[in-house]
């Protein structure tokens, strides 16, 4: 528990002190006196002054506020009476709402803006030093179409068969796979060998991104079922597994590829299985039995299933400084389009509300990225971080984009809408922050619950 809570402390600590320092410098770059710096909100616990700014500690940890001068759309946040940022009587050259308004969008955009960038910064780094997996062109392992059937025009792909280009581009790797499908602009479609060695080429009727998207998730490669890493802490630490165990077999059914290892775990949680791994030239046989664990399954329900703590033996190919950029704003920018899309289907009904999830499931997710290792923790970070970028330039009251937004009225209406009306919806955008953040609360608590 105590990872969790560490994890957690850790993971938001430095996503707001990151958010609240692009918006203190951009400020102080434009010469924007800022009497306090916050990491917290509501009522200070502890702080000191330097300069003009006082730095503090706030009582409530879930975000932090920059207040600045001639600025007071959000003076509700902070504490009241004494506690309250003293101001300069009479307007200033250096406060906020003197400044010409694209100053003020830079400002006001720039803690988003440095969520994005540390984002982008964190997975170019992950990059460089580590390189990014690569899979070779294997067959295709489990091809599980779901109750929908195959895409149309893809009802002859098999398994064992195996791609050799896709949208008529020659495919080298897996990862050259998941690419051109990514590329919307070119018609889709699939030219593969079966076992015989026979050549089928299809057109993809549908090239939508839905569709493109589906296919990146059914095609899996056949791996080898070698353990590459085991999680600190996990049932398949405590049951002995190593890393580059071979898994034979699992309750004497022969296993030889990863996804049907996976599948074995994942349909038995809380059963013990009997597993046989290759190791050192021998037979070892170890028992496991597999933690139960609540995860999405589609856009309006949730499964249990079975997790034991393991990942596959995927080899990494090292990347020259441009391609570890590359890499990163690519990680950045299918995040950033992701975190929109779901935005999307939740406003239309295709992802039910109830998939959203609290600080319990922030929390649960960062402990489990620590257990795995610093890597994995930071590759947790950039992607909240990114996550972070997008939903706080949203056009909500409260919110960056509310304030973005307020400014670009200012700008089309030749002045600014009155400080009562600022007011009145930021506190708006703040009551409707503070009912979402009791309502995916009260999901996480109904999925500890088991009511899902």
């Amino acid at each position: 528990m105590l990872t969790y809570v560490l994890a957690t402390v850790f993971v938001l600590g430095i996503l707001i002190l990151i958010h609240e320092m692009g918006h203190f410098m951009v400020a102080k770059a434009v010469d924007i006196r800022v009497p306090r710096f916050s990491i917290g909100l509501g009522p200070k616990l502890i702080g000191f002054k330097r300069g003009e700014t006082e730095y503090c500690l706030s009582a409530i940890p879930f975000g932090g506020y920059v207040k600045m001068a001639g600025e007071t759309t959000g003076e509700f946040i902070e504490g009241d009476g004494e506690d309250k940022v003293e101001e300069v009587t009479g307007p200033s050259p250096r406060d906020f709402d003197q400044k010409p308004i694209w100053a003020r969008v830079i400002v006001v955009s720039a803690g988003s803006t440095m969520n994005f960038v540390w984002g982008f910064t964190i997975f170019f780094f992950l990059a460089y030093i580590e390189g990014i997996p690569f899979l070779p062109l294997t067959p295709i392992g489990k091809l599980d179409w779901g109750e929908a059937g195959p895409v149309e025009g893809l009802s002859r792909l098999e398994e064992g068969d195996r791609i050799t280009e896709v949208s008529g581009v020659e495919i080298e790797s897996w990862g050259d796979v998941f690419d051109v499908l990514a590329e919307e602009e070119l018609p889709l479609s699939l030219t593969w060998t079966d076992s015989e060695g026979n050549l089928h080429r299809e057109e993809v009727s549908s090239a939508d991104s839905a569709t493109r998207a589906r296919l990146a998730i059914v095609l899996e490669p056949a791996i080898p079922p070698r353990v590459g890493q085991v999680q600190k802490g996990s049932p398949a630490e405590r049951a002995g597994f190593r890393q580059g165990d071979l898994i034979v077999s699992i309750d004497e059914v022969q296993v030889d590829e990863w996804s049907k290892a996976v599948t074995a775990i994942k349909f038995n949680p809380e059963k013990e299985l009997d597993v046989k791994v290759l190791r050192d030239g021998g037979i070892v046989n170890l028992k496991v039995t597999p933690e139960r664990k609540v995860l999405p399954a589609d856009g309006d329900s949730y499964e249990e299933v079975g997790q034991i703590g393991i990942l596959s033996d995927v080899p990494m190919r090292r990347l020259s400084l441009l391609g570890a950029v590359r890499q990163g704003a690519l990680e950045s920018y299918y995040i950033a389009a992701y975190v929109l899309l779901t935005v999307e289907q939740l406003i239309t009904g295709e992802i039910s509300p109830r998939m959203l999830g609290g600080p319990v499931m922030i929390g649960e997710l960062a402990g489990n990225r620590a257990r795995w290792g610093f890597a994995h923790l930071m590759r947790f970070m950039a992607l909240f971080s990114v996550n972070l970028a997008v939903l706080n330039i949203l056009p909500i009251p409260i919110l960056d984009g509310g304030h973005v937004l307020f400014l670009l009225i200012e700008k089309l209406r030749g002045k600014p809408l009155s400080e009562k009306v600022r007011m009145r919806l930021s506190q708006v955008g703040m009551i409707l922050l503070i009912l979402m953040m009791v309502y995916v609360t009260a999901n996480d608590g109904l999925r500890l619950l088991n009511i899902y």
